[in-house]
């Protein structure tokens, strides 16, 4: 009896000393994974750099994510070196006047919104104590590592692209690898239309920062609406950190203009969670936009902002894993089923 039971015994503790492993090594699991995904959204853009030619040359797949990542970190570069000191010259004059906006914000809200009881006190115990929860020294060196680790990683998956899935697929049957290839690659094309849908909303949320912030005739307005739409790419918290910022500097001129990018972070919050983001995504991925929503839940809850930002690609990739396996036609598991019932 033992021997007949002995391969599900040996199955079940392998499988649990599995789950175990991989529990214990989720956040650098999650990272791999998040390289992964990178890789294949940013894999279209390395192929057009490689189309470029210079005289005879053209330039190698490492030669390409070189290049990707070069002229990244250069963009980068660029709005650090103009924006930070603009910014950080500006702090000394938030500082000064913020007390006063603040009082100003409360009697404008007890005077417009009189059921809503809040003070400038409570408004700054929200913004010191947002700061506190999430600018950390070791929370902010701890994210730039992980950041720098996602970034070294997907370039060695977008280098060694074609190796990884011919290794990743040789794990399964012989018979079923044509298979399996196919639906990883199908499911690629799928995340990558993802990324242009995220695009279309990066776009529209800095072209609309621009108009809004311009009427408000806000300094630097244009650098702003470049931040709000390269930060629009982290679902939900991007125009909280729009906000927070352009809050901070329309502060220093007067609390109309505070209010002002508030109440345009109200509108476009709503009609982008509601209305945008489903839609485009919907037309882009062809997955509900119900699922979507319950996609970014699910991702905030499994790993925060990275879950969020992972949470649709996912999503899609799954939504083809499924369509493949289990949506068209039979199954493997119920083939397998059926053939064994033939046979008894």
């Amino acid at each position: 009896m033992w021997k007949q039971y002995r391969g599900l015994v040996f199955l079940f503790f392998g499988t649990a000393l599995l789950l175990y492993v991989a529990w214990v090594l989720r956040r650098a699991l999650l990272l791999i994974y998040v390289s992964v995904l990178m890789a294949v959204l940013l894999a279209p853009i390395v192929a057009h750099i490689r189309k470029l030619r210079i005289r005879k040359w053209r330039p190698s797949q490492g030669a390409a994510v070189a290049i990707l990542f070069l002229g990244v970190l250069a963009l980068v570069g660029i709005a650090l070196i103009y924006f930070v000191p603009l910014v950080a010259k500006d702090l000394k004059g938030i500082q000064q006047v913020w007390p006063k906006r603040m009082d100003e914000l409360q009697s404008w809200i007890h005077h417009y919104i009189p059921m809503l009881h809040i003070t400038s006190q409570q408004i700054n115990s929200y913004i010191h104590q947002f700061i506190g929860q999430n600018m950390q020294p070791k929370k902010m060196t701890k994210l730039v590592i992980e950041v720098g680790t996602v970034l070294l990683a997907s370039a060695y998956f977008m280098i060694d692209g074609r190796q990884s899935i011919a290794w990743a697929v040789s794990l399964f049957p012989s018979d079923k690898q044509q298979r399996v290839e196919t639906t990883l690659l199908r499911g690629g094309r799928h995340m990558q239309r993802w990324l242009s849908g995220q695009a279309i909303l990066m776009l529209i949320h800095g072209c609309s920062a621009l108009i809004v912030f311009g009427l408000l005739h806000m300094q630097f307005f244009y650098a702003l609406a470049i931040f709000a739409g390269i930060v629009n790419i982290i679902p939900v918290l991007g125009p909280v950190i729009t906000v927070i910022v352009a809050g901070l500097l329309a502060a220093v001129h007067s609390v109309g203009k505070l209010l002002g990018v508030v109440i345009f972070f109200v509108v476009y919050h709503n009609v982008e969670n509601s209305l945008l983001n489903p839609r485009i995504m919907e037309s882009k991925v062809k997955i509900p936009a119900v699922t979507i929503v319950v996609a970014l839940i699910i991702g905030e809850a499994f790993a925060g902002i990275v879950g969020m930002l992972i949470a649709v690609p996912s999503a899609v990739l799954i939504s083809v894993l499924i369509d493949e396996y289990i949506s068209s036609g039979k199954s493997d598991v119920l083939a397998i089923g059926e053939e064994q019932s033939k046979a008894a």
